[in-house]
């Protein structure tokens, strides 16, 4: 029935609301109404699932297509040697502030450090894969700036774990670059 009083709608509408104060205005209580409607309507939200797919396929097929190819465009700079890149170093920034250590080193400042170092780890000397090793260990409150920062292999970081090597450990020619603060 439609109301040519609009104050007339209202307060009809307010008497209702009154009458129903849980119907969809709770939240929680619609959810939990929604989950047990469908516990008991299990199998035709199955079959109606079904039918629409069935009657809307190449549409269905068309939007996973579309989807895919956007997906790739704007997600696959992660999954490319440059982005695996960014990715590591933005968690291991994140790491080192979660535990109140300070991080300052950037990308600029590691690739400069690889450079200095010759692109060479600085334990062994070989040219490889380099990853980014603290002369002071996190454990031990070094923090990831580019005074505590060396490149080494994956060998010569592992077996450095979380100790201080000493400075004649280090390969010959790359002592003389070491500018540390010390410890504090």
């Amino acid at each position: 029935m439609p109301y040519k009083d609009r104050a007339d709608m209202l307060a009809n509408k307010s008497e209702w609301s009154h009458a129903h104060p849980n119907h969809k205005r709770n939240k929680v209580l619609k959810a939990e109404t929604d989950r047990k409607y469908r516990l008991a309507h299990k199998e035709a939200i199955a079959a109606n699932k079904r039918r629409y797919y069935e009657d809307h396929k190449e549409e269905s097929r068309i939007y996973q297509q579309l989807y895919q190819r956007q997906y790739r465009q704007t997600h696959n700079r992660y999954h490319t040697p440059e982005g695996k890149r960014k990715i590591t170093f933005c968690n291991q920034t994140y790491r080192t502030r979660k535990r109140g250590l300070p991080a300052t080193l950037t990308l600029e400042e590691w690739e400069q450090i690889q450079k200095q170092f010759k692109h060479k780890c600085a334990y062994c000397g070989k040219i490889g894969k380099l990853t980014q090793d603290h002369v002071i260990p996190v454990s031990l409150g070094g923090g990831l700036t580019k005074d505590n920062i060396v490149p080494a292999c994956l060998p010569c970081n592992g077996a450095k774990r979380d100790r201080l090597m000493p400075i004649g450990c280090w390969h010959k020619g790359h002592t003389a670059l070491l500018t540390l603060s010390p410890i504090p």
